[in-house]
């Protein structure tokens, strides 16, 4: 279930990071800093967007909020420049490789995770307190 909107982040991701490198954003840092620095950039922007729609009134759909991206995609397409990618500018080491690959391990194990286990019971309990007390207040 997961893995819908990690590949729409990922492929949204992919679209800033082409931008940046076609617009020459970060110059001196390698292309691996300039995607996180995308993927950070990316819900920033989502998040102005849905700023914006609550502004004007829209309603937040899939089809809203993938529009404009999509005519974004298709724009840097269009405009088709070939862009080269170059992750590190010197060796890895071991170490860091393996830290990479436990992260990637770790966030895919908790998105499985996520979606295999139900509420557990401390989330029933902090539930059904909150819905108590917004109860008591609004009886008052």
């Amino acid at each position: 279930m997961f893995i819908i909107p990690l590949s729409v982040s990922l492929s949204l991701t992919c679209l800033i990071f082409v931008f940046m490198k076609r617009i020459s954003v970060l110059p001196g840092q390698t292309d691996l800093f300039k995607f996180g620095t995308s993927y950070l950039l990316l819900f920033g922007v989502i998040s102005f967007q849905l700023f914006l729609y609550s502004l004007i009134g829209l309603s937040w759909g899939t089809v809203s909020l993938l529009t404009p991206w999509l005519i974004f995609g298709f724009s840097l397409l269009v405009t088709s420049k070939r862009v080269q990618v170059q992750l590190y500018k010197e060796r890895v080491s071991r170490i860091s490789f393996v830290l990479l690959v436990l992260i990637l391990v770790t966030v895919l194990f908790v998105g499985f995770e996520s979606v295999l286990r139900p509420v557990s019971s401390w989330d029933s309990w902090s539930n059904w307190r909150s819905e108590e007390h917004t109860s008591e207040l609004q009886s008052h």
